[in-house]
């Protein structure tokens, strides 16, 4: 390693531990505006040393290379994978050593092809003869290394970006994702990392929107329920849903939930009563969402839910626009969900006699909801709330 880039590591942290020192009287005392730029301050030299960090964890990914078996930086220090000899040093998760090992090979491997992030004359300095970890980034997605070298973009919002876009697809070039890239850069300023991984897919799904079947497909394949005994006599359940089975189970538990947590509701002069019991009742609103579900699971199909969850059983909304729904083109959404389903999806769904179409005007304006009566009917709320 450099020394350079050594000597500069230990100089910030000298610096930032100097200033620990009464920090927190010192915040205390920053105005609003003060306190928000120093804030972004902070995040921009995380930045920079997360990009720093990453191009450490990619030069020990090619150092542990698996062709070089027990000769390997991360085998000789008693670790199976360079991920794994990352976790342990810093300290992290699994997860943020696995994307910064991925983010270091991209950055790793443009400076190796000369963009100037590192000096290819390193590999003649007695390094091992390993090559880059296969994890670097593709051709179409280059132009997300500087941003990242400069600090602009996160490791983690390049991984969002990565993974949100996909990969080339037979309706899917490679110069689309460039372009895609490129929009994507323009909002990096503006988007969290969440936010920036959703614009990724909404992008992939305009770019592919023959494929969104398929990865709805993959979507529901990759659902599960885990149930684990905790040592301290608890049980953890892990479930995770595709978005059309999140879209049940969520209406369930807004309905369980809502009246404990405020916000608008769109309740029937019925479930008044419903309401004010709920939120009468001293059980946390996580213990009220447990014991419903649990309930429900008790009582089965013959339940009267009624007496949970007020009306009937769960609502799934389909959002589609009529054009689409006439012409068999375009996609789909269950309200609630931000994925896109496929049409054919929307329409079993529809048919299947449980489920609640809302039909949507191409300009925003809810259809054939009526005005014979002078307060909202129900199918006005359903609109208003979609």
């Amino acid at each position: 390693m450099p020394s350079s880039l050594l000597d500069s590591l230990a100089d910030a942290h000298r610096a930032l531990a100097a200033s620990a020192e009464g920090g927190d009287v010192e915040v205390l005392a920053l105005d609003d505006e003060t306190l928000l730029n120093a804030l972004d301050a902070a995040a921009a030299v995380r930045r920079l040393v997360d990009a720093r960090s990453a191009l450490l964890a990619g030069e020990v990914a090619r150092r542990s290379a698996p062709h070089l078996t027990h000769s390997g930086l991360a085998q000789r220090r008693g670790h199976r994978t360079p991920e794994e000899l990352v976790r342990v040093t810093t300290g992290s998760s699994r997860h943020d050593a696995r994307v910064a090992v991925r983010a270091g090979a991209a950055l790793l491997e443009a400076g190796l092809q000369g963009s100037g992030l590192l000096d290819a004359g390193l590999l003649d300095a007695g390094l091992p003869d390993a090559g880059l970890p296969g994890t670097g980034l593709p051709g179409w997605a280059q132009a997300l290394v500087a941003p990242v070298a400069r600090g602009d973009l996160s490791t983690a919002g390049l991984e969002a970006i990565r993974s949100g876009l996909g990969d080339v697809g037979e309706t899917v070039s490679a110069d689309a994702l460039e372009s895609a890239v490129g929009a994507l850069l323009g909002d990096i300023g503006a988007l969290d990392v969440d936010r920036l991984y959703r614009r990724a897919r909404q992008l992939r799904d305009d770019l592919d929107v023959a494929g969104i079947a398929d990865r709805e497909r993959g979507r529901r394949d990759a659902r599960s329920l885990r149930v684990f005994r905790a040592s301290d006599g608890m049980t953890r359940a892990t479930w995770v849903l595709d978005p059309e089975s999140a879209a049940v189970v969520t209406d369930l538990y807004d309905r369980a939930t809502s009246p404990r947590r405020g916000g608008p509701s769109f309740l029937s002069p019925g479930d008044a009563e419903l309401i004010e019991r709920m939120r009468a009742d001293d059980r946390t609103p996580e213990q009220y969402a447990s014991d419903t579900f649990l309930d429900l699971l008790r009582a089965g199909a013959d339940a009267d839910s009624r007496a949970l969850l007020s009306s009937g059983a769960p609502s799934v909304r389909v959002v589609v626009t009529a054009s689409d729904l006439r012409t068999g083109t375009g996609t789909a959404h269950l309200e609630g969900q931000p994925d896109p389903i496929s049409l054919p999806t929307a329409q079993r769904l529809i048919c299947a006699g449980t489920q609640t179409a809302v039909l949507i005007a191409s300009t925003g304006q809810p259809l054939d909801v009526g005005r014979s009566q002078r307060l909202f009917t129900a199918r006005q709320r359903v609109a208003l709330a979609v």
